[in-house]
């Protein structure tokens, strides 16, 4: 019954299904009590007839669910068959006066299950409406005042609105355990994808101290990525590069928000193999996190890859192309030497057969 829109095994779908069969639930239960009720009252008051719509809004709530993949507009119709139930309990047991005008609070309460202002805020919104709807037909006298069997059934009512304020707690807490597994999830799939990429990935503060680092620190920076933090990355740098590297973190924590700099690594291996330190060049690409909060610890995400092989490469490169411009200009040099020499006998020769009476 889910809308073919919502993506399998992801949270939305599960508050999906939790609505729909709460709902299907509340509103197979309600209705299938009406022909029990009715056969004992016999006709149905306007405040009976408001319950027994409200019994059934939840049906049609699942229906535009399952249609239409919309679940604001169906936690809407939802919240207003809460309320309109609500509401008519209240017109019978006593109208402005009935306590169980408090058990609209839990109409915006059950919004929480769905995590978003906008959801609160619309059934805070229905709640509010119900109860001025309330006061305004008591005002005007439609209450004709609290029903006998009221009084017998208060303790019964008052236990209900108990329960569903115990579901809405106990809901809440079944929602914070599913938050909290699905962000354990993606947890684990984030590391498990930085620990296998090639390029180390740290995450600094807004003072340039790292706070996270990935597996690669062993290969970049010969050290487990717990000795990164603080300024493990920072004493690591070579010390000629260290104003580039905190320029680039700078730039891109307080300024145009993303840098790039190329610098010099030099550590001590862990194999203990070599004595001697190993110098690496890396290129490190620094972008602000621009959906950080105040309060958070991470402002700067950083993406450094060895480009050893690639200075090597250029700086081989450099060196051929300084050797063939030397070449060129000694071969430049040895040509007009010897275009001269080839051109002064020719002068002389000239000068003796003018001189030639």
């Amino acid at each position: 019954m889910v809308h073919a829109s919502v993506l399998p095994h992801s949270l939305e779908r599960m508050r999906h299904e939790r609505f729909i069969l709460t709902r299907l639930l509340v509103g197979a239960v309600a209705l299938g009590l009406a022909p029990a009720y009715l056969a004992w009252r016999g006709t149905l008051g306007m405040l009976e007839t408001a319950i027994l719509v409200a019994a059934a809004l939840p049906l049609l709530a699942v229906v535009t669910l399952s249609r239409t993949g919309r679940l604001d507009i169906a936690h809407c119709i939802s919240a207003a068959a809460l309320a309109l139930f609500i509401a008519a309990l209240a017109g019978m047991t006593g109208g402005a006066a009935s306590p169980l005008l408090l058990w609209l609070a839990a109409v915006p309460a059950e919004a929480m299950f769905f995590g978003t202002r906008p959801y609160v805020a619309r059934a805070g919104g229905i709640a509010a409406v119900a109860l001025v709807g309330v006061m305004l037909l008591d005002h005007a006298g439609i209450f004709a005042g609290q029903a006998d069997w009221s009084r017998e059934m208060m303790p019964v009512l008052v236990m209900l609105a108990i329960l569903q304020a115990m579901a809405v707690a106990v809901g809440f807490l079944l929602r914070r355990r599913e938050e909290l597994r699905e962000h354990r999830a993606a947890d684990q799939r984030a590391q498990l994808l930085l620990d296998h990429v090639g390029d180390l990935v740290t995450w600094h503060d807004a003072n340039g101290a790292v706070v996270f680092a990935s597996a690669a620190a062993r290969s970049l920076a010969g050290a487990e990525p717990r000795d990164l933090h603080g300024r493990g990355l920072f004493e690591r740098v070579h010390v000629g590069d260290r104003p580039l590297f905190l320029k680039a973190l700078s730039d891109a924590a307080h300024g145009s928000g993303s840098a790039t700099a190329c610098f010099r690594t030099l550590f001590m291996p862990q194999d203990g193999e070599r004595q001697h330190p190993v110098s690496r060049w890396l290129e490190m690409q620094a972008c602000r996190i621009d959906t950080a909060a105040p309060g958070d610890s991470a402002a700067v995400v950083c993406v450094t890859r060895d480009i050893t092989a690639r200075r090597a490469h250029e700086e081989e490169q450099a060196r051929d192309h300084a050797e063939a411009v030397k070449a060129s200009d000694v071969k430049g040099r040895f040509l007009a030497t010897v275009s001269h020499e080839l051109r002064t006998p020719q002068c002389d020769h000239r000068l003796f057969r003018d001189a030639d009476p």
